[in-house]
């Protein structure tokens, strides 16, 4: 009898012990804020678009290479308010950005936008989805034309 006694109690002691609470460490990691998640990475033209009002939208890539002098563009942003124009691996330009929630605003010279206003500061809204960024600006021309632009870059 002393033995089972003894036994049942060693058995609900270990019971105790391996169904305990404790802390739970398998609380998810802070997501890194928009900026932080942008400003980690090399940011590669891929896609360049303009769509006038009803119109399809036209491919400006080879206008914008042109322009560039150059196929190979890419930026960064330092985290800082601070961005890098990369042609073909070298640090060509730099400017100033700024993010306020879905939008940055900054004068990154290689746009539409940017090629038809007066203004050298241009705000885009943009959506981060893994290793492509879009960049999304409603604007008119100076010739009073309405149009969309759309910029997408992926992870150099």
């Amino acid at each position: 009898m002393k033995n089972t006694s003894y036994l049942l109690t060693i058995l609900t002691a270990f019971t105790l012990v391996f169904t305990s609470c404790s802390k739970d460490d398998d609380k998810d990691e802070p997501k890194p804020s928009i900026e932080a998640q942008l400003s980690q990475k090399t940011w590669e033209l891929d896609e360049h678009e303009v769509q006038f009002d009803g119109q399809s939208p036209q491919d400006v890539m080879d206008i914008v290479h042109e322009q560039a002098g150059t196929d190979d563009i890419a930026f960064k942003l330092d985290g800082k308010g601070e961005f890098a124009l990369i042609l073909d691996g070298d640090e060509e330009e730099n400017g100033e950005y700024e993010i306020d929630g879905d939008k940055i605003i900054w004068n990154y010279p290689l746009t539409y936008t940017w090629a038809e206003s007066d203004d050298d500061i241009h705000d885009y809204e943009f959506e981060l989805n893994g290793n492509t960024l879009t960049l999304t600006s409603k604007s008119t021309n100076l010739d009073g034309n309405e149009f969309e632009e759309t910029i997408t870059f992926k992870v150099r």
